[in-house]
């Protein structure tokens, strides 16, 4: 039985104000602040910065790099591979990854997509709805 990440497994990262990283699975959703630029290793070991507790995740998976103006991931030889587009990633070769593309690791979805500052998108059927998280009034 896989165990999901978890907002303790994720290491605090410099943000780009711009973009994050959505995770999804194993019943879960977390939003992953990017580092500016810089990388952030992803695997099931305790030194990835993006911690994903998942059968078919390898220790050290993926590698996703920022730059100042573009994305990319590398697969670093993982035993399952990372998928982007339902095609394999080849080890260790780097693939340009663009805003709102989603690529799999292990049991995990992750997407690529602008940061949100205060609100949230929620889908129902055809329509988006944006929903205000509250404001905190002075006191």
């Amino acid at each position: 039985m896989s165990r999901a990440a978890s907002c303790s497994t994720v290491k605090s990262t410099p943000e780009v104000g711009s973009f994050e990283l959505l995770v999804t699975g194993d019943g879960g959703v977390w939003h992953v602040a990017l580092p500016t630029p810089g990388e952030l290793s992803i695997g099931r070991a305790t030194e990835a910065a993006l911690r994903l507790h998942g059968d078919r995740v390898s220790r050290r998976h993926a590698l996703f790099r920022v730059f100042e103006s573009s994305f990319a991931l590398r697969d670093l030889g993982s035993a399952n591979g990372t998928i982007v587009h339902g095609q394999p990633v080849a080890p260790e070769t780097e693939r340009t990854i663009v805003a709102g593309e989603a690529y799999t690791v292990g049991e995990f979805l992750i997407v690529l997509r602008t940061r949100r500052a205060a609100s949230l998108t929620r889908h129902n059927g055809l329509n988006t709805y944006r929903i205000r998280r509250p404001r905190k009034r002075p006191r």
